[in-house]
């Protein structure tokens, strides 16, 4: 009866014109009006025209497609009899396909291709991969039936305290609800493929199994080796701390689509590793950034290098991706191969900056082109990455990222020759002691429009198109903000208003250039044409 509901229930509810509706509970709670009766947020299997989004009484619920909420009394609701009692017990842990539910009776010759299909599906015990994972949500949804993630889950094991313990009674999305426990279950069950499938067909849901799962186990099949001749990568195996780790994942992953929350989620960490951890993860999580040097075709003597970037594809990035964790073992075998093709001694073991293994991966092993085409006054210069270096600013304690930046190639008379596919820059540091500020605050928009050599730029008073810049300008304004202790003569001040306008830049049009080179402390300025 309805006493047993809960939040995921899937559920139907009497209809006059069109006998029942069927959908899932995604909230239950009062009205605003009676707090004695309990209202259910059922969304709905297909939109009805009294249906909402999931906004109810003036306020969001939960989110639905428009027209596919209602919101009956809970004991309006009961449970959907189109899915009765399983006609076996829930897949345990330890439980293979073959133990229940495998066909029993012989193929005949009037089975269908996608009956015979489905029968070597449900036998199989060849293990789930991330792929698979990351699209059954979209696939659900394509085939309507994304409200049946309950169902599904729970004839993969899971009851509905498991399944609260693992969804945040925030989530408002089915289908990041169902990644959710999908994970878990791959994560830390014997997830093959014939489990998934007899769940799946235990939902009525065959026609996903057989556009999904089908194609996709025959061509998993295809690249385990016969039996004899598989090693223990094919078995289940887990990492010091029991988390099962991932198989190898060759190809190419789209970038992590949630939020990694909650345990044995990241990269994890050992031995002074946090590093190359963190760098790892920034570059690679959620960004495609940098996987032009992962696919780049290399041929190498030793094929080190090819070997390198296998792994890091593999059993790093990708699974990164795909499952959320990596472990240590693989991070471990990573430094223990820069250790040994590198000339940066200590990076199995001790704290290194990540500007040393970074150098390391894309200049000696990856042979990766230099993102930053950097020019200076004496000579042109590549790099792969940008260290800050800003004078002390006073009293000063918090800066921006575009701060920094501007004060750094102006200090440095530095520009870029061309605009950068990837921008990586360093924060400023003056050993481990001192820190120049306290806070530096991420700029999530980085402007290098006036950090161009050839690009156009504004002048700082008038706002016209600068034609001139000046060097000598930006030291000074850059010198007068880090030592101005508001103690200095009123003409002297006077004598800097000229540049407030200009930010960290010298830029002027010829008009305004004139009339700051006028004064008779920047007579000596050599400025320059943009």
């Amino acid at each position: 009866g309805w006493q047993s509901l809960d939040i995921g229930s899937m559920v139907e509810l009497p209809a006059m014109d069109r006998g029942k509706l069927h959908g899932v509970i995604r909230w239950i709670g009062q009205s605003g009006d009676n707090n004695s009766i309990m209202f259910a947020g059922v969304e709905l299997d297909d939109p009805v025209t009294t249906g909402t989004n999931g906004l109810w009484q003036g306020k969001q619920r939960f989110t639905c497609v428009e027209g596919r909420a209602v919101f009956p009394r809970l004991d309006q609701c009961q449970p959907d009899g189109r899915f009765g009692p399983s006609e076996t017990k829930a897949v345990s842990n330890g439980d293979r396909p073959s133990d229940h539910r495998v066909a029993t009776t012989p193929v005949g010759a009037g089975d269908s291709e996608k009956e015979r299909a489905l029968r070597k599906l449900k036998a199989s015990d060849v293990r789930v991969t991330g792929d698979i994972i990351a699209h059954l949500p979209q696939k659900m949804e394509e085939f309507g039936q994304i409200g049946r993630w309950r169902a599904l889950v729970e004839r993969l094991g899971y009851s509905g305290s498991d399944i609260r313990a693992l969804v945040s009674p925030e989530a408002v999305d089915l289908g990041a609800s169902l990644l959710t426990v999908l994970w878990h279950w791959t994560e830390n069950k014997a997830a093959t493929f014939g489990q998934l499938g007899h769940a799946l067909c235990d939902i009525r849901s065959d026609d996903i199994a057989f556009t999904l799962l089908v194609p996709a186990l025959d061509k998993a099949s295809a690249q385990i080796a016969p039996k004899g001749i598989a090693s223990n990568s094919q078995s289940s195996r887990h990492s010091q701390n029991g988390v099962e780790e991932s198989q190898p994942l060759p190809g190419a992953y789209p970038p992590a689509p949630r939020v990694m929350v909650g345990r044995n989620k990241g990269i994890q960490g050992h031995y002074n590793s946090c590093y190359m951890d963190s760098t790892l993860f920034a570059m690679f999580a959620h960004s495609l950034a940098f996987d032009g040097a992962l696919h780049k075709v290399m041929h190498t003597e030793t094929g080190a290098a090819e070997g390198v970037q296998k792994h890091l594809l593999e059993n790093i990035v990708n699974p990164l991706r795909a499952k959320g964790f990596v472990s240590s073992k693989h991070i471990m075998s990573l430094r223990h191969e820069f250790d040994r093709l590198g000339d940066v001694k200590g990076l199995t073991d001790a704290e290194k900056d990540p500007e040393e293994f970074l150098n390391l991966m894309w200049q000696t092993i990856l042979k990766a082109d230099p993102f930053l085409k950097l020019k200076a006054p004496q000579h042109d210069d590549s790099t792969y990455i940008y260290q800050l270096f800003v004078q002390p600013d006073g009293d000063k304690k918090v800066a921006t990222v575009q701060e920094l930046l501007e004060r750094s190639f102006s200090e440095s008379e530095l520009t870029l020759r061309e605009a950068p596919s990837v921008l990586v820059l360093q924060m400023p540091r003056f050993g481990r002691q001192f820190k120049p500020f306290d806070k530096i605050i991420p700029s999530l928009t980085l402007d290098i429009t006036n950090l161009l050599t050839e690009g156009s730029r504004q002048c700082g008073l008038c706002g016209q198109a600068a034609s001139i810049t000046c060097h000598s300008c930006r030291k000074e304004l850059n010198s007068s903000r880090a030592n101005d202790d508001g103690k200095r003569a009123a003409g002297r001040v006077r004598n800097r208003s000229l540049l407030q306008g200009n930010g960290s830049h010298a830029n002027y049009c010829d008009v305004c250039s004139k009339q700051v080179h006028r004064h008779r402390t920047r007579r000596g300025h050599k400025p320059q044409r943009i």
